[in-house]
Parts: C-alpha cells; structure tokens; sequence
C-alpha cells in the first residue's frame, strides 16, 4: 500500500476530531493503573467510532494479549465483587448457624432413651439440615478466598510480564482494548500539533497537514 494512502484516506476527516481521537489514546490510563484496585472492575472510556478506522489504516495498534489479560482481570473482578457482597450476611448466618447447632446437638443428645422414634428423627433431621446449611456457607466462603487469591496472582502475573516489556508503557486501557499509538500515528499527531489549535476546527484534514505552518 502507498503510504500515503491511509492519510489520503482520513484527509476530508475533520481535524479536531481526529486529533481528539489520537489524543485520547495518548492520554488514556496506562496498562499498569488497571491492576491496582482489586475491587472493582477496570474502568474504560467509553468507544469512540474513529478506533475501528485508524486502526484499520494503521494509525492505532491493539495488543491482543495485554487484551485478553485485562479483560481477564475484570472478568475476575466482578466474580469477586459478588461473592464478596454476600459476606457480610454469610458471616452472620454462619454465628447464628455455631449456635443453632450446638443447641440442636445437645437436645438430640438428651434424654435420648425416653424420645419416640419419630422425635428423635425430627431432631436428627433438624441438626442435619443445619450442619449442610453450615457446609454450604463454608464453601461460599471458601470461594470468595479462593477467588480473592486467583485475581492477585493473575494480576501479579500481568503486572511481572509488563514490567519485562518495555513497549507496554506505550499502550493504554480505553474502549476495553490494550491500544497505542503506531509510528504512522504519532507521526499525525505530530503533524497536526504544529497547527494552532483555533485551526483545527471546521478544516479537513488534508487541509490542515497541507498548510500546516502557514495557519497562524
């Protein structure tokens, strides 16, 4: 492809619009920022239609694994916010579970010799739907554990393999993808930046690289 070609493209674009676009790849947040709060899932801006072209034309690039790995996070994230919501209550059901219980061990236990066969049935039936309900809000429990120590050692695992790469500084979080800026598009923005901002405004692109320093 000619390399013109992508700009030739975008030319009868309006300015402005492309240099927000551009700008907000620059200025999105970085990878990293996404591993911090464990607690709810990462935020991303919400889409903006020109993503899909400059990328298509090779002015925005997506890394697919950093993708996918962020996306995991938050998929993680979310599993662990529901479970972790129901806590509180579980928390206070297993208490009074300890004491129902033990209550209920201790009136089978009693006088068990003098109880009809159909009491003694009842109370035993009762201790055992009590002790299940237990064994279910333990696992709930257990899960939420579990699924608190899955998302720090995967977020770990992210944050060890972005450290390693040094190009990951250049891709941000925004519109729920791992994007950044290519050669071509740094090369645009920088074409666009040396034209006045008031410029910008109501002019094509094409417009405003061809002029450039002569819109002052």
């Amino acid at each position: 492809m000619n390399e013109l070609a992508p700009y030739a493209r975008l030319g009868n674009s309006e300015c402005a619009v492309i240099f927000d676009a551009l700008k907000r790849i620059v200025n999105g947040p970085p990878l990293d920022s996404m591993l911090v709060d464990e607690s709810s899932p990462a935020n991303s801006d919400a889409a903006d239609i020109l993503f899909a072209s400059l990328e298509e034309l090779g002015f925005i690039r997506i890394n697919t694994e950093y993708t996918k790995q962020i996306r995991r996070i938050n998929e993680l994230k979310v599993n662990l916010g529901a479970l972790q919501a129901d806590l509180p209550s579980t928390e206070r059901r297993l208490n009074t579970l300890s004491v129902q219980i033990k209550h209920a061990a201790e009136q089978r236990s009693k006088n068990r010799l003098l109880k009809s066969k159909s009491k003694q049935w009842e109370e035993a039936s009762r201790l055992e739907s009590l002790e299940k309900e237990r064994n279910e809000l333990l696992k709930k429990r257990s899960s939420a554990i579990a699924a608190a120590q899955e998302l720090r050692a995967f977020s770990e695992h992210v944050q060890y393999a972005l450290n390693k790469d040094d190009s990951s500084a250049r891709y941000v979080w925004i519109d729920h993808a791992a994007r950044c800026l290519t050669e071509h598009g740094q090369m645009l923005l920088a074409g666009i930046e040396t034209v006045p901002e008031k410029h910008r405004h109501g002019r094509r692109l094409a417009d405003v690289l061809t002029l450039g320093g002569l819109l002052i």
